[in-house]
């Protein structure tokens, strides 16, 4: 075996499932009989804050946490289709819990994910400047709304769209325990809604 190393270890694979690719590539992965598992899974997760899906050595999985942490998380069963019920694995608790429907995991959600929210606090700043954070924008009746992935459970809001980019650069410092002077070392990428680029346009 050639030591690791050289051109082919540079190489970069794009994974194509068509689209939507969360949806083909689970039920590529786990069947057809799993598909509506994995939508509803999609259907709770896909847009709540803290949450993001990946594909990892043991296949799809969920996790939630600042800064792309894992407090929780939550893959298909190592045996059998996963279609009966889920399992989140908490990893302060060093447990499982069973949730019969995503109905009945939302409200267990709602009363636990606040539990991990100063996570990142007393964490090295190197950590909070060196990335760059992705900022999700949207408006509703004038007002500017913005969360920060990776930031769970915190909205930031204001009049326009600088202030709302401020407001969110201020949420990254104070979400560290960072010097509030350490604003200006934050970087953003700014994703706008259909609602909010047809604001900005007008």
């Amino acid at each position: 075996m050639k030591t690791p190393g050289g051109p082919s270890w540079d190489v970069e694979v794009k994974i194509a499932f068509g689209h939507p690719n969360y949806v083909n590539l689970a039920e590529s992965m786990y069947g057809s009989d799993s598909q509506e598992w994995w939508e509803e899974l999609g259907d709770l997760l896909g847009g709540r804050s803290g949450w993001h899906c990946e594909l990892t050595n043991s296949g799809l999985m969920w996790s939630f946490g600042p800064a792309g942490s894992s407090m929780f998380n939550i893959t298909a069963p190592e045996e059998g289709l996963p279609t009966d019920g889920y399992d989140l694995f908490d990893y302060d608790d060093d447990r499982t819990i069973h949730f019969d429907s995503t109905h009945e995991m939302r409200e267990g959600l709602e009363d636990n994910e606040s539990r991990h929210t100063d996570h990142l606090r007393g964490i090295h700043w190197e950590l909070g400047r060196a990335p760059v954070w992705r900022v999700k924008v949207d408006v509703d009746e004038e007002v500017w709304l913005g969360t920060v992935e990776g930031i769970p459970m915190e909205v930031v809001t204001a009049a326009n769209l600088p202030s709302l980019l401020r407001a969110a650069r201020g949420l990254v410092v104070h979400a560290f325990g960072a010097p509030t002077g350490s604003v200006s070392e934050v970087k953003l990428d700014a994703v706008l809604s259909p609602t909010a680029a047809d604001a900005l346009a007008k």
